[in-house]
């Protein structure tokens, strides 16, 4: 069994502060890794640092009654483990369930469960996806009522073309 020190960065994802024993689970840790923390999955990518993490563990050897170098007495005092130059950095992903096998979805123009064709369900679809309003109106959507809009923005860059395309 090999052990092995690495810095993992979960900000702004996860604070374990508030946690006390935290169920952590790793996968995969050096090709693809994974870790689960109280249910919550992250996926990471290793990085290198913009210094040196440096590692400390409590020295249980120190007696705090035996060192007079510190005028007020220090409670813990640490020792040096290793250094790393490298960080994993942590994304929180969201898992879903996988179908099974044997289930497959009604071919094109087959007839589902509900009695609607699947080519209708696929244009509905296709429909909720059509861009329906410049990306300025889509902003000022989210704009206090009564408050007019910061600025105006050019047509080459607000997707008129785009929306000007799909009613075409």
């Amino acid at each position: 069994e090999e052990e092995m020190l690495v810095f993992v960065d979960f900000e702004p994802y996860l604070s374990l502060s508030n946690t006390r024993n935290p169920n952590i689970q790793l996968i995969g840790l050096e090709e693809n890794p994974i870790i689960q923390v109280d249910g919550e999955t992250y996926r990471g990518t290793y990085d290198y640092a913009f210094g040196t993490y440096v590692f400390f563990e409590k020295d249980p050897e120190w007696n705090h009654a035996s060192d007079s170098l510190f005028d007020t007495p220090v409670k813990q005092m640490y020792r040096y483990v290793d250094k790393s130059n490298k960080v994993l950095r942590m994304k929180r992903i969201f898992l879903t369930e996988k179908e099974p096998l044997g289930e497959e979805k009604p071919a094109k123009n087959e007839v589902s469960s509900d009695g609607e064709c699947s080519s209708e369900q696929e244009e509905n679809e296709k429909e909720k996806l059509n861009v329906t309003m410049t990306y300025e109106a889509a902003l000022n959507q989210h704009l206090p009522e009564g408050s007019t809009p910061p600025r105006h923005i050019p047509e080459q860059q607000n997707g008129a073309e785009i929306i000007n395309k799909i009613l075409q």
